[in-house]
């Protein structure tokens, strides 16, 4: 019977860590919905303890909660509604921020663009652009996979709005630092080539209406009333080209049109700058009408919380405690982790071939370290053993022990040959496997610190 119990919270302890961690993810961003999981979380685990306690009594009539179809289905629900939030309002959300960081590191591209003409900075500037090209591929393809956002029509509008944008972005880029058409620009645009159906003449030309009508204010800005008339009367026609033309007429299109609009934005920012006017105000800014809500200084944490989420469902799924211990080590990690480290730490644990073998986003995402940088399991294993027997040694703080999972860790430490020490139930593991993982160390070090203040009790010498 004590067996069949221990079995049983077990089983039902991996369900609820499970959606504890994911409900983490999002716990800074989606503060009242966290709170609302949590607590859905805390009922469920005093009934299932209720059930066990009640199990051990004699002639008890309660339920096995591992049997028992009422609290299973309300687990299953909670990890349906978790599931949904995070495919759904979550992925949104880090979609829609990565657009908007992609959409303002364009414009200050374009900015430095403006003052910079020779021919090796317009090189180096259409390179930038071919990377933020790449980034908006992953984000549409990102996109198309997310079925829950599809389906919602506000939020399927305002992805498309800002993928819009960023080609436009990239359009101009393009125009003003190459000598290629427009249309041959358009044919290779990111969204073009994935949603065939796109209007980006009616797109393009409301972006830059918008635009004129914030170089409006820039016009009025000039101090000298007869430049300001010469470049008022530039404006109007320049903004009645692109609004009144001939049907099959497409001013997108008409290279000499373009010249003129960015000819007259460079030479209004510049006249600006002459005469004085502040640094901030003279720059093409990002319209209104995309509010882009996110600040410069803000850094979107995408590989730390994406392999979060992977581990999380990849521990659900096959309950292994290599994936466990992974997860739990970089839970506290800085978000400057790259995917690069991460490989090399899934390597130190073993989970590689577990990711290979399980449909699983993280695998995709390391791949190519793993063909770059090939490993060999057995070197791995030797040089793990030559470092446990090792005289001198320096340990970082991993993580701390669960109760009801600690002898299930150490049981795969020692088994992965892991050269670790256990402190008040706090988690060491030796530094060395850390050394050339520089932001995986920084943070251990970090959290070593603020673990403890004596280097004694971060160091062991045998």
């Amino acid at each position: 019977m004590e067996e069949k119990l221990n079995i049983a919270k077990r089983t039902l302890l991996t369900r609820l860590y499970s959606v504890e961690q994911e409900i983490r993810i999002f716990e800074d961003t989606f503060p009242n919905e966290y709170k609302d999981f949590e607590k859905r979380i805390t009922k469920l685990k005093q009934a299932y303890n209720y059930s066990l306690e009640e199990m051990r009594k004699p002639l008890t009539f309660e339920i096995d909660p591992e049997t028992d179809t009422y609290k299973i289905g309300k687990v299953a629900q909670l990890e349906k509604d978790v599931k949904k939030f995070i495919d759904k309002d979550v992925r949104y959300y880090s979609i829609s921020n990565r657009l908007q960081h992609l959409i303002k590191k364009l414009n200050i591209l374009y900015n430095v663009s403006i003052a910079h003409h020779q021919k090796r900075d317009m090189e180096k500037v259409l390179s930038q652009v071919s990377k933020a090209k790449k980034l908006e591929i992953k984000l549409v393809e990102e996109f198309k996979s997310a079925c829950y956002i599809l389906s919602d029509t506000q939020m399927k509008e305002r992805i498309i709005e800002l993928l819009s944008y960023v080609d436009y972005e990239t359009l101009k880029l393009e125009i003003r630092n190459s000598d290629e058409h427009p249309k041959t620009l358009i044919s290779e645009l990111v969204f073009l080539e994935n949603f065939n159906e796109f209007d980006y003449t009616s797109a393009f030309i409301t972006f830059i209406k918008a635009e004129i009508n914030d170089q409006k204010e820039l016009v009025n800005l000039i101090s000298d009333k007869k430049k300001k008339k010469i470049f008022k009367t530039e404006l109007v026609e320049i903004l009645e080209k692109f609004t009144y033309f001939k049907e099959g007429e497409n001013p997108i299109l008409d290279i000499g049109l373009w010249e003129k609009f960015l000819n007259f934005e460079s030479t209004l920012i510049e006249i600006l700058k002459f005469s004085g006017v502040e640094g901030n105000k003279t720059k093409v800014k990002i319209i209104d009408k995309m509010e882009i809500n996110v600040k410069n200084s803000e850094i979107l944490i995408v590989p730390l919380k994406k392999t979060q989420i992977s581990l999380i469902k990849l521990f659900s799924k096959t309950q292994d405690m290599r994936i466990y211990v992974l997860e739990k080590l970089i839970e506290n990690m800085s978000e400057n982790i790259s995917y690069k480290e991460i490989y090399y730490l899934s390597l130190l644990f073993d989970v590689i071939e577990i990711m290979r073998n399980n449909s699983n986003e993280l695998f995709s995402n390391i791949e190519k370290y793993i063909v770059k940088y090939p490993y060999d399991t057995r070197n791995i294993v030797k040089r793990k053993k030559d470092l446990i027997n090792s005289n001198k040694k320096e340990y970082l703080f991993a993580f701390i022990l669960d109760d009801n999972f600690k002898n299930d860790v150490i049981k795969i430490l020692k088994k992965l040959y892991i050269d670790y020490k256990i402190v008040d139930n706090k988690l060491f593991i030796n530094s060395f496997y850390f050394n050339n993982l520089k932001n995986v160390y920084k943070s251990l070090l970090q959290n070593t610190k603020s673990q403890y203040k004596c280097k004694n009790d971060c160091k062991k010498t045998s």
